[in-house]
């Protein structure tokens, strides 16, 4: 009897120790990865809108369940297996650097640097002196110059470019052409050609700006030998004052158009509806608005205004009518020139006491200032892909700088400095697919 027991017993210990023994096998098998790498992603290098393809393991097969970032900027997946990942580069420079994909909790870094494309095509506009110091109207895209305005039978009559506006493929141009008589007409083209005539019977006439909304061509300058704002739609003036007065910088919203400008001692925002009523906004009682930019259905103005007549300038930065940011105390002499409004924040270029300057206003209205170290002159500003573009002149040559965050990145050369040259006009698109 004791025998069975025990042998029975014995039995039962080795089931358990067999058992114990199976358990502890399954243990010591490894489990099936289950991390998220990243073996590589190709191209290295391309423009915003542009597709990269990231290869790895243990991605999500959900396209939305993997987090992509470049450089902590999220990027849209657009396709998804377990090993690659199609996804859209942000049209931003600041997407550059490493490539990153969380998937829930799991997460993998590339060993490689993704780096953002600016592909863009870089327009200029403004003069260049020829060989005998005449200066002709140019446009310069790239550095490839086409050559405007007519220099007349004795090859002496100047020409500028003060403003340009892509519209589709069509490259428009407004400026200042002598006529015969050397006095001075405002004069606008397109791809080259001079279109309708810009005149104010036989008085002088200068155009500061152009815009195109869909086959009418608007152009904003000065009239006459006192001087008058006025407006040309498709050639066809129209006066904005009558006592004196400019019209410097023009910005759209949809159908609507937007005058900077002074009437008067009187700082000035003009609203061209495509009925062509006309509703002036005083900005300051004594001032000017010498640039303009609408953003949404916000309408940015910067220029300057003082207390009385005999008052010191203050550069300063008007949102819908309203003092929005003074860019200095007034303590210094400041000649504004132009604004873009980019995600929220404003750009302004100008002088300041003769020195070249970058203003970003952010959207609380707080002010950073970037000298543009090389320059000088600046005249005009344009924001794509996060990159600043201002241009102006450095030496001789026409020119322009590259800002991002803050910090002048880069200049380019337009002229090579053989005959004075500058830019005042700078537009800046896509450039074409190769």
């Amino acid at each position: 009897m004791r025998m069975k027991f025990f042998m029975a017993a014995l039995a039962t210990a080795s089931l358990v120790t067999f058992a114990s023994c199976s358990k502890d096998e399954g243990k010591d098998k490894p489990e099936p990865p289950t991390d998220v790498t990243i073996t590589g992603f190709a191209p290295l290098t391309a423009k915003g809108g542009a597709s990269i393809t990231i290869t790895g393991t243990n991605f999500s097969e959900t396209a939305e369940e993997n987090i992509v970032t470049l450089n902590d900027i999220e990027a849209a997946v657009t396709s998804a297996s377990a090993t690659q990942l199609v996804v859209t580069v942000p049209s931003t420079v600041y997407c550059s650097g490493k490539v990153r994909v969380a998937v829930g909790d799991k997460n993998a870094e590339s060993a490689e640097s993704f780096a953002y494309l600016l592909a863009h095509l870089v327009y200029t506009a403004g003069y260049e002196y020829d060989e005998n110091y005449v200066s002709e109207a140019k446009i310069w895209a790239g550095s490839s110059a086409t050559t405007l305005g007519d220099k007349g039978v004795d090859g002496d009559l100047e020409s500028e470019v003060r403003s340009i506006f892509i519209s589709g493929t069509d490259v428009y141009a407004a400026g200042n052409q002598q006529n015969s008589s050397y006095q001075p007409r405002g004069a606008s083209w397109r791809n080259g050609s001079a279109l309708a005539s810009l005149t104010d019977a036989t008085k002088r006439t200068s155009a500061n700006a152009i815009c195109v909304t869909g086959t009418d061509v608007h152009v904003v300058g000065n009239s006459g030998s006192t001087s008058n704002a006025c407006y040309w739609k498709n050639g066809a003036l129209t006066a904005l004052t009558t006592t004196g007065g400019q019209a410097l910088s023009m910005s759209l919203l949809g159908s609507d158009i937007y005058v900077a400008g002074n009437s008067g001692a009187s700082a000035v925002c003009w609203t061209i509806t495509a009925s062509g009523a006309i509703t002036p906004v005083t900005l300051a009682a004594y001032g000017k608005a010498t640039a303009v930019f609408v953003s949404g259905t916000d309408v940015y103005a910067a220029g300057v205004s003082k207390p009385d007549a005999l008052g010191t300038n203050t550069p300063k930065v008007w949102k819908n009518g309203t003092q929005f940011a003074e860019l200095n105390d007034g303590s210094a002499s400041v000649d504004i020139k132009s604004i873009f409004v980019y995600n929220g924040s404003a750009y302004v270029v100008g002088l300041y006491n003769d020195t070249p300057r970058l203003w970003t206003v952010d959207g609380d209205g707080n002010v950073t200032v970037t000298p543009i170290t090389g320059a000088g002159g600046v005249y005009s500003v344009f924001v794509k892909d996060d990159v600043v573009y201002v241009s102006g002149m450095g030496g001789n040559k026409a020119m322009y700088w590259k800002i991002i965050n803050g910090e002048v990145v880069g200049s380019e050369d337009i002229t090579n400095g053989t005959r004075t040259a500058e830019a005042y006009a700078i537009y800046v698109t896509d450039a074409p697919e190769s």
